[in-house]
């Protein structure tokens, strides 16, 4: 009795009851949401759908699945729901469960959709309630007469682009289970363990009227060959369709499949046995019904919703906003509704006049003269100059009649004359701050690096004079030495030199001595070959202070000679 039954479902499905788990479907992407949870909310319709499979006809027991699922979007917020009910029959063996799925789905760009799920459930395995053993005594059977519910669990991840390609990863029945036939004497035992699918396809859109569709499934379990299913579908005016599948060493299949209405659809597949059941099996069977809940209407089926399409009860293409494309082989075809047929249109699909071949009277400069009165319709113009512009020799903009300098390009600022440019530093004159020196500084001086502008720092702070003299001590020397080096390697770098002294002392000796400290610093970098035009030098005596003459603390910061980088 045992082996009896054993024997039958190891034959019947190949590897099992493992292999019972999960049935594989030939129209796997109709029931894609069976071992895929992310396919819920995948679409913007709630979908049920009825399936049917028997396997092997014309092998007693064999296998027999139904499947009941429901699958949509809660377009409110991003998720998908759906739940599913089967029951698997093989041999005297039945397996019954059902599961709800939650599926987080969300768009990152207008291109591409993704869905991460999970569902989870319970299922049992038992003997079949009509199954009449010889030896109900047989121990094998206790173990297979118990009805424990067992929980189920599935994840999955699904992508679906714009422009067709569609794939996913899911892995059902995450939770392991083993169930025991046995007795003393006799032991057997089932595994049930994880599966691990990947999909993918591509939708190919040939023409109007046909749609490819090829796809891949591929399946994984731990102990067993990988199995992979390899399919192809042709799709008719997006409303019937056929296609070839094969399972490796398994079988070779034909589908078929109709849109039976905008909300129903019809589904049929049969395998022609390949594997060593061939010789006693006349083949599977599998049909499925599907059901279409909301979305929105499109009663032609072109994928343009109706309040959208211009033809909604004609299928057409975005381009003609839904409506078909009209040939010149129909004589009464008259694409742009503009009342010239198209075999007399030389505008067919844009609204025209008779008068102008079916053409509109368009203004392609935008320059308010219609092109059939516009004899510079690509150029706008002056209706005086019968829609041509103005003469315009140096391009700036400025008609010749008012430019001051119609060959030379200027803004209208200068009446169409050029911005001078004295040091051609590419810096307008206007807007430069050293317009007879080049410079690259963003105001058109001379760019000063931070060490030449300490050179420049260090000698003002180092320079000193001994008491009521204008003889510059020694020790700065070394400084005035680097700054004369400076401004010999930039022959057109300017400083300014001005000299100050303390409140102490007449007005006018202090004037004098002022002076005399700037020419004494000025003759010293002479003497190092710095020329007299490079420099610029001013005195002021006790009048521009810095600090206050009160007390002696202070009155230092007023001996002092400035010196500063100039260029005009």
């Amino acid at each position: 009795m045992k082996k009896n039954i054993l024997f039958s479902l190891f034959i019947l499905y190949g590897c099992g009851l493992a292999a019972q788990q999960y049935p594989l479907f030939t129209n796997y992407v109709l029931n894609d949401f069976g071992f895929n949870p992310a396919i819920a909310g995948s679409a913007d319709y709630f979908e049920a759908r009825m399936t049917y499979r028997t396997q092997w006809v014309g092998i007693d027991q064999a296998p027999e699945t139904q499947i009941f699922s429901f699958q949509g979007p809660l377009k409110k917020i991003p998720l998908g729901v759906g739940g599913y009910l089967y029951n698997d029959v093989a041999g005297q063996i039945k397996r019954t469960g059902f599961s709800g799925a939650l599926c987080y789905a969300f768009d990152p760009s207008d291109k591409i959709h993704i869905g991460i799920g999970a569902s989870g459930g319970m299922y049992n395995i038992r003997l079949n309630e009509n199954y009449i053993a010889k030896d109900m005594d047989d121990p094998t059977l206790f173990g297979a007469a118990e009805k424990n519910w067992t929980p189920d669990l599935a994840i999955g991840a699904y992508m679906r682009m714009s422009n067709g390609l569609f794939a996913g990863i899911s892995a059902p029945q995450l939770l392991r289970k083993k169930f025991d036939f046995k007795d003393d004497q006799n032991a057997e035992t089932t595994d049930y363990v994880p599966h691990f699918y990947g999909m993918f396809g591509y939708t190919l859109p040939i023409n109007e009227a046909i749609t490819l569709e090829p796809s891949a499934l591929l399946k994984y379990v731990s102990d067993a060959p990988i199995q992979v299913d390899f399919s192809a579908r042709a799709i008719f005016n997006q409303r019937f369709w056929a296609g070839v599948s094969y399972r490796s060493e398994d079988a070779l299949s034909l589908m078929l499949g109709a849109d039976v209405t905008r909300s129903i659809n019809v589904a049929y597949a049969y395998d022609a046995t390949l594997s060593n059941l061939r010789e006693g099996s006349k083949g599977s069977h599998e049909i499925s019904v599907g059901f279409r809940f909301g979305g929105k209407k499109d009663s032609d089926g072109d994928g343009i919703p109706d309040k959208e399409d211009e033809c909604p009860d004609k299928p057409g293409t975005e381009e003609n906003k839904g409506c078909p494309d009209e040939t010149d082989e129909e004589p009464l075809a008259d694409a742009d509704k503009d009342g010239v047929l198209n075999k007399d249109d030389k505008c067919p699909k844009v609204p025209g006049l008779k008068t102008n071949a079916g053409c509109p009277l368009g203004d392609r400069d935008n320059d308010g003269i219609r092109d059939d009165l516009d004899q510079c319709p690509d150029i706008a113009g002056l209706a005086e100059h019968h829609g041509c512009p103005l003469s315009d020799a140096d391009g700036d903009g400025i008609v010749d009649s008012k430019d001051k300098c119609p060959n030379e390009p200027g803004p209208l600022s200068k009446e169409g004359c050029p911005l001078l440019d004295s040091d051609g530093d590419g810096i307008a004159d206007e807007n430069d701050k050293c317009p007879e020196t080049p410079g690259k500084d963003g105001e058109g001086c001379p760019l000063v690096t931070p060490e030449e502008r300490a050179i420049l720092d260090l000698a003002i702070r180092n320079l000193y004079f001994d008491t009521d003299s204008d003889v510059i001590k020694p020790d700065s020397y070394i400084y005035l030495d680097r700054l004369a080096d400076l401004l010999v390697s930039k022959p057109s770098w300017k400083i300014r030199m001005t000299g100050h002294t303390d409140s102490r002392g007449d007005e006018a000796y202090n004037l004098d001595l002022s002076k005399r400290r700037v020419e004494s610093a000025m003759f010293y970098l002479m003497n190092r070959g710095v020329r007299r035009d490079q420099m610029i030098t001013e005195y002021y005596g006790e009048r521009l202070p810095v600090a206050s003459n009160a007390s002696e603390r202070t009155r230092k910061y007023n001996r002092r000679v400035e010196m500063k980088f100039v260029w005009d």
